[in-house]
């Protein structure tokens, strides 16, 4: 059976990453999540989230983070695309949040940040 974890060359690893993305990236919202996008030279997306404090509980806040990644591994947003994005879950995402949601919403940046043809 293929693995089908969350390799390492597909995250935002350290806080210079997140922080560049934060920075520098284009901010697109959907109706869950705010992404923060900004390209890389690496070829393919790379992930990181950001939840706060205000989100809930630390069992709250991993639940939404978790679901989050499984929506980005499954659905496979902007393959192909290098970009680097930092996704922050909006107060519209009540817990407990259903994977079809964070499905959607990540579906949907496929359609907002591809580039036009």
């Amino acid at each position: 059976m293929k693995p089908q974890g969350h390799p390492k060359s597909r995250r935002l690893l350290h806080r210079g990453e997140f922080r560049r993305v934060q920075g520098q990236g284009k901010r697109v919202l959907t109706r869950h999540l705010i992404v923060l996008a900004r390209p890389n030279d690496l070829g393919g997306p790379r992930l990181g989230v950001t939840i706060t404090k205000k989100v809930g509980v630390a069992v709250v806040r991993n639940r939404l983070r978790r679901l989050i990644k499984e929506a980005f591994r499954r659905v496979r947003p902007l393959e192909g695309q290098g970009l680097d994005l930092v996704v922050i879950p909006r107060k519209t995402l009540n817990y407990p949040a259903s994977y079809e949601r964070l499905a959607q919403d990540m579906r949907d940046l496929n359609e907002r940040l591809s580039p036009r043809t």
